[in-house]
């Protein structure tokens, strides 16, 4: 192919060239206003396809898997805290929060610990501990557990009070041998029927106790920013892990399918960007968000790079010739 003379000048191409025209594309692009650049149909397609392609790609996954394993190699040998992550002045606003809470209803406790499976976490541990309570017992502790001391009070001593009546009560109709197996039987009968009452007194304490909630809540506060981030990755494996990811990715991807008013609500939140900032120019949005400097410190020199080896293709030789002849 027969060299066009102003080409000739791009053989060798010299640094101030590409530097010139990566500053005429960048102040072309910065010039212009973001509803010409990024046309809100235009942009709402854009996004619900990369979204979309994102979402479904099997390639993010495993970057994300293999992202975490390099994780996982470095953080059990730094011991941070979540705390650590925090600044000071974030603990605190999170502990105000904390205290003041929310318009929780009275029953909001009651209906935590009112659950089958809470009944259950709890009748099972209330057994054990009076099982265990009630065995170790001498055959006349029950009996001398009214006239001997003071009696403890409240819902803990009125459980063990009856618990020792039924003690008493079957030491009197039993021999030793059989004893053992009545204690405990009776003990977890008693244990299940008294969790109904323990589940209630739980939920009146924690509802009734001002400041009981804020209470409790600014200690569960406190237990997550002390939590050891090593113990994310000793405590799981890479196959709990990638299990975790894939379920992630298949629910995104399944949210994405069955959501069909996901278009309409991003026309929405782009139709309001594009009232506020559509008439604004990229350069004056990227200064207010203070990113424009910093694009052009990186991009420019990442620009002129490139231009200079695109000036050196075959391709773009053709190409040039071509826009020349014409």
């Amino acid at each position: 192919m027969a060299k066009h003379p102003t080409y000739t000048k791009l053989k060798n191409p010299k640094l101030k060239h590409a530097r010139k025209l990566s500053s005429l594309v960048i102040e072309y692009l910065g010039g212009q206003k973001l509803d010409t650049l990024f046309p809100p149909k235009d942009l709402e397609a854009l996004i619900v396809e990369v979204v979309s392609a994102v979402a479904t790609s099997d390639l993010l996954e495993r970057l994300v898997v293999e992202g975490l394993e390099r994780e996982a190699t470095e953080y059990p040998m730094k011991g941070e805290t979540l705390r650590d992550w925090l600044p000071e002045s974030v603990i605190s606003d999170l502990e105000e929060q904390a205290r003041k809470g929310g318009s929780l209803p009275s029953e909001f406790a009651e209906t935590v610990f009112g659950g089958e499976l809470v009944k259950t976490v709890l009748g099972g541990a209330l057994s054990d501990l009076m099982t265990t309570f009630v065995s170790k017992l001498p055959l006349g502790g029950a009996a001398a557990s009214d006239a001997g001391g003071g009696k403890s009070s409240g819902l803990f001593g009125s459980i063990a009070r009856a618990g020792a009546s039924r003690l008493k009560e079957a030491s009197s109709n039993l021999g030793l041998g059989a004893l053992q197996e009545t204690l405990e039987a009776n003990a977890k009968e008693f244990a299940m029927q008294s969790t109904d009452r323990l589940r209630r007194a739980i939920g009146q304490r924690l509802t009734a106790t001002e400041g009981g909630l804020a209470d409790l809540r600014v200690d569960i506060l406190h237990l997550v920013l002390a939590f050891d981030v090593a113990k994310v990755w000793t405590w799981s494996r890479p196959v709990d892990r990638a299990r975790v990811v894939s379920a992630v990715h298949r629910t995104l991807t399944h949210a994405l399918a069955s959501d069909e008013l996901a278009p309409q609500r991003l026309r929405k939140h782009i139709a309001h960007l594009n009232d506020s900032f559509g008439e604004t120019t990229l350069e004056a949005f990227l200064r207010d968000l203070g990113l424009w400097d910093i694009l052009l410190k990186h991009i420019e020199p990442w620009l002129e790079e490139h231009l200079l080896q695109l000036f050196k293709m075959k391709s773009f030789e053709a190409w040039f010739v071509d826009l020349i002849g014409d």
